[in-house]
C-alpha cells in the first residue's frame, strides 16, 4: 500500500481553518430575533446576555438573585484549551458539550460586564421549569464538576454535543423557546435582538 496516498491527520485543519474563519466572518453580521411571550400571566424577569461570541441566560432563583447558565465545548470552556487552531475541529466535528452555571446577586452587575444584555419577561412557571431541569442536569453530573479557567463558571459534562449546528448560542435559543419566546434567524453567533414592542 502506498502510504503517501493516506491523508494526514493535520490535513483537515489545513483546509477547514480558512473555511471556518470565512464562515464566522460571514455569520458575524447575522442576527437572531427574539420575541418574548406577549402577556405572561405571572411574569418574572430573565436576562439574555451577549458576551461577544458567547451568550448565556440568567434565570431567577427561589432565593434573591439569579443563576447564569451557559453551554459550550468541554475542552474549550471547562479546560481552557482555546487555541485558535482548534476552531475548525470544534466547529465541524461534534465534540463533548459542557453545561456551565454561576450565581449572581443582581442583574446590574451582569449588564455592566456584558457586551449587550436584554431583559425579558416570561411566565414564572416556564422559568422555574427550565431552571429545575438545568439544575437536575448539573446535579446529576456533579462528580465531574470543574471550575472553568477565567470564566468564573462551574462546568459539568452535557449530554448534547457542541459543533457548528449546536453552539452555545443555539443552546441559548433552545432555552428561550422553552420560556415561551419565539426565536428566528441563525443562532450561530451571540447577536440577539429583541422585538421592541414585545420587550417589557
Amino acid at each position: 500500500m502506498d502510504r503517501r496516498a493516506l491523508p494526514s491527520r493535520a490535513a483537515p485543519a489545513a483546509w477547514t481553518a480558512p473555511v471556518a474563519l470565512a464562515a464566522l466572518a460571514a455569520l458575524a453580521g447575522c442576527t437572531t430575533l427574539v420575541e418574548p411571550p406577549a402577556a405572561p400571566a405571572e411574569p418574572v424577569t430573565v436576562l439574555l446576555v451577549d458576551w461577544g461570541w458567547h451568550s448565556s441566560l440568567l434565570l431567577p432563583r427561589p432565593e434573591p438573585g439569579f443563576t447564569e447558565y451557559a453551554f459550550g465545548e468541554w475542552e474549550w470552556f471547562a479546560r481552557g484549551n482555546d487555541g485558535w487552531w482548534r476552531v475548525p475541529v470544534v466547529l465541524f466535528w461534534p465534540r463533548d458539550g459542557a453545561l456551565g452555571r454561576r450565581d449572581w446577586s443582581s442583574l446590574e452587575s451582569v449588564a455592566a460586564s456584558a457586551e449587550q444584555s436584554h431583559v425579558l419577561l416570561v411566565e414564572r412557571t416556564a422559568s422555574e421549569s427550565l431552571r429545575e431541569r438545568l439544575e437536575r442536569c448539573f446535579a446529576d453530573r456533579a462528580a465531574s464538576r470543574v471550575a472553568g479557567p477565567g470564566q468564573r463558571l462551574d462546568f459539568v459534562p452535557d449530554e448534547g454535543p457542541f459543533w457548528l449546528g449546536h453552539t452555545c448560542n443555539g443552546a441559548t435559543a433552545e432555552w428561550l423557546r422553552e420560556l415561551g419566546c419565539e426565536v428566528s434567524g441563525l443562532t450561530v453567533t451571540a447577536r440577539f435582538e429583541v422585538e421592541p414592542d414585545a420587550a417589557r
